[in-house]
């Protein structure tokens, strides 16, 4: 049988054979995008923080953050600065309405992730050596002082308490601090009715502020070495100056020396963990005040230990106020620091950040 050419039928399975290919061209990215949209949820997924758990997420909401090629999970369960400090304050003689609640929050966050912290836990650090806590007889209060947490204006407060000041009206820093105050040892404390108190701070705005008041320009006695030590590390061929600010430390600088500090339990107190500083898992504190509301809260505890001839000083009108809580001041610090070493800082003070009710700053990747 002769085989004869036909460009009709040629033609025709031209026409079926492109079809069927177009079709399966279809089938296979079909298949493909739907493979691809499954495998983002399961691979290059950084979890964040390490110690939130699934049963412990109070919101269903999962924010999602992208942080380069990699998808940051944040599950918030600390509640967050604006309910844990959300209060009316002492502003013409109207005491704080809701400061009880508020406190029975805070008091009971601290205790529930405390009672869940393993011994030897990455993350906690207890303090070393016996903790000092400044005490006053005459109001029975212990106050336990968290460095770069206005400080330096509760102790003008004491100071007024005591009778070496008549106001808290602007006095020198050093002044301030070569005064005598009154402390005892955490650990032999015989005072049990008295009210012990403490204040903490936003982690990243302390870190800002400690920072700018000790590296950023003139560095002070005692961080001249320290300011030696980053540069030499993170800049070569460039000598510390301190009468050139523009040659002192940058910020992301002091970021990378933290984050790469062999000794984290040994860090310097005005950057050192502050559940470290005042150890709020081996010691129940009385009330537990946050710097953002700082004037208002300080000046409720005040009134409730029956002192009414002293208020707590406007922190921001000393000299040494750093404004590292005033958010155009910390995102012009903070957006010069890398995403991965935000989470990374973050990694390494979440126990602070988780202790004291402050969520992850998604704002800064």
């Amino acid at each position: 049988m002769e085989w004869r050419f036909s460009p009709q039928s040629l033609t025709t399975k031209r026409i079926k054979f492109v079809f069927c290919a177009s079709m399966a061209i279809v089938v296979y990215l079909s298949t493909t995008y739907t493979a691809m949209n499954k495998s983002k949820k399961t691979t290059d997924v950084l979890q964040l923080p390490a110690f939130i758990k699934k049963e412990d997420v109070r919101s269903t909401q999962r924010e999602h953050i992208v942080l380069q090629q990699s998808k940051i999970i944040v599950d918030s369960r600390e509640p967050s600065i604006s309910v844990m400090n959300k209060s009316v304050g002492i502003k013409e003689g109207k005491m704080i309405q809701n400061m009880e609640e508020i406190q029975k929050k805070r008091k009971g966050l601290i205790k529930k992730i405390c009672a869940g912290i393993q011994p030897g836990a990455n993350g906690y650090y207890k303090p070393l050596g016996n903790k000092m806590l400044i005490f006053n007889d005459q109001y029975k209060f212990l106050y336990c002082k968290v460095p770069k947490v206005a400080g330096t204006s509760w102790r003008r407060v004491l100071l007024v308490l005591t009778g070496v000041l008549n106001s808290t009206a602007k006095v020198p820093g050093f002044n301030v601090y070569q005064q005598n105050y009154p402390s005892i040892s955490q650990y032999k404390n015989n005072r049990r009715n008295y009210t012990s108190f403490v204040f903490v701070r936003h982690p990243f705005h302390r870190l800002l502020s400690a920072y700018r008041n000790k590296l950023e320009k003139t560095v002070p006695l005692g961080f001249e070495k320290i300011a030696k030590q980053i540069i030499s590390q993170y800049r070569h061929n460039t000598s510390f100056d301190n009468t050139n600010s523009e040659a002192n430390v940058s910020f992301p600088e002091f970021i990378q020396f933290l984050l790469n500090f062999k000794s984290k339990s040994n860090l310097n107190k005005h950057y050192d963990f502050q559940h470290k500083c005042c150890a709020v898992c081996e010691y129940s504190y009385d009330f537990i005040g946050h710097f953002e509301n700082i004037v208002e809260e300080s000046n409720y505890l005040l009134h409730s230990l029956g002192i009414t001839r002293v208020s707590f000083p406007e922190h921001d009108v000393y000299d040494h106020a750093t404004n590292s809580t005033n958010n155009t001041t910390y995102m012009k610090y903070y957006s010069q620091v890398p995403s991965r070493d935000i989470i990374e800082l973050y990694k390494l003070y979440e126990m602070d950040f988780k202790l004291f009710g402050y969520p992850f700053p998604k704002e800064l990747v």
